[in-house]
């Protein structure tokens, strides 16, 4: 009893973990939610598409998303500091270079740089940190470090409009670096490890050593790959509908209204992206994650339509607020969908893939967004693409439960 005691006990360390996973999901997270300050002036200052520029997301995404699937295997105790540290020197060494580049050729190349670093301190590094690192509680401070990727774009996004509206792109990409360093300096500076046990410390409410043998030892339910099919593909349209964020500033200046209304509503949705993701772990606790991704669904269809059709700057500030709750069901919901449906034996295998799949939707949308503007002059389609998708989400997460269940 005194050993169960012992392991429920919250030090100082376990806290430590939680800040550094909330600094490295805001400095990777930060890449794409300010990304859409820059489309507009980057791409009058170098003269091509706002299309051409949103593709550093797609390329970002897409290279942050390889590389991620390879961190299970590489990360290890020994490393884990090194990882941050070489993550850090290229995310802010990359984004440094792209304020002076003059090309799309080199932009592009630093782009792929700026991904391999994002993808060193992806979900997938923070999600396994913090497992080891609690065996009770997870899902509050996964919520909690997940939900600081909207507290970057919330606090970031006005800040950088202001830079950017005074020196220009080149000098907001350069305070976006200096973001960078600041959100990855508690992961090298906290006196933290990959696992407490290097430490000398336990999990969070570990279990006794008999129920942990017996959990290692049960039967292993096979993955219905299928089925994780419809869940990555659920996570990866889930992902779509938050590149639409990115494109507010142009969204409102094709509707005649000034780019702060843009950033305030960039802003709005990065608040209810943080404060939804805990409200979503309250309300999943009383209704259940299979009943809780409607609702929230439901929510952001209706604000993509106001979005769509509204004019008024109060009302596309109101509706992009109640659109930030899209961020959860790309996020917490797809965690809590995964392991539910496949079990704790099968998270390592299915959730990287399931994360990689968010990664590679946000990307591919946020090039796709910025063409179809170039292409109609209008991001009407674009939106109206949005809503199909979160239309699709509900559903394939609901045949996605069936299929599990039939399963189990």
């Amino acid at each position: 009893m005194n050993e169960l005691t012992q392991t429920k006990r919250l030090t100082p360390r376990h806290i430590m973990v939680v800040v550094a996973a909330c600094g490295m999901l805001g400095a990777m997270s930060s890449i794409s939610n300010v990304a859409g300050v820059f489309f507009t002036p980057m791409a009058t200052a170098l003269n091509v598409g706002r299309g051409s520029v949103s593709l550093t997301t797609t390329i970002n995404g897409m290279v942050s998303a390889c590389v991620g699937l390879f961190i299970p295997k590489v990360l290890r105790s020994d490393n884990f500091k090194k990882l941050v540290l070489l993550a850090m020197v290229l995310m802010v060494g990359s984004t440094l270079f792209i304020s002076t580049v003059s090309s799309l050729p080199l932009l592009y190349l630093a782009c792929v740089v700026r991904g391999m670093s994002a993808g060193m301190v992806h979900f997938v590094t923070t999600t396994i940190l913090l497992s080891n690192w609690y065996h009770e509680k997870l899902a509050l401070v996964t919520s909690i470090a997940m939900g600081f990727t909207g507290i970057g774009g919330a606090v970031l996004s006005p800040i950088l409009t202001a830079i950017i509206g005074r020196g220009g792109w080149r000098a907001g990409m350069i305070g976006l670096a200096a973001f960078m360093a600041l959100f990855l300096a508690p992961a090298l500076l906290l006196p933290i490890t990959l696992k407490p046990g290097d430490q000398g410390l336990e999990p969070y409410g570990r279990k006794e050593e008999k129920t942990e043998t017996k959990t290692v030892s049960g039967e292993r339910i096979p993955i219905d790959w299928l089925t994780a099919g419809l869940v990555i593909a659920a996570a990866s349209m889930a992902s779509m509908v938050t590149s639409m964020a990115q494109h507010y500033p142009g969204t409102v200046s094709s509707y005649g209204l000034a780019a702060a209304v843009g950033s305030a509503m960039i802003s709005a949705a990065m608040i209810v992206n943080t404060c939804g993701k805990l409200l979503y772990g309250t309300i999943v606790d009383r209704l259940s994650n299979r009943r809780t991704v409607p609702l929230f669904g439901a929510v952001t269809v209706a604000s993509l339509l106001v979005i769509l059709t509204a004019r008024s700057a109060p009302l596309l500030i109101a509706a992009s607020a109640s659109y930030g709750l899209c961020y959860t069901l790309c996020t917490v919901a797809c965690v809590m969908t995964t392991k539910e449906i496949f079990g704790l034996e099968n998270y390592a295998t299915v959730y990287p893939k399931v994360s990689m799949g968010t990664t590679i939707g946000n990307a591919f949308a946020a090039f796709y967004i910025g063409h179809l503007y170039d292409v109609t002059g209008s991001y009407s389609p674009a939106l109206i693409m949005e809503i199909c998708f979160e239309i699709a989400v509900v559903v394939l997460i609901s045949i996605a439960y069936k299929r599990g269940s039939k399963a189990r």
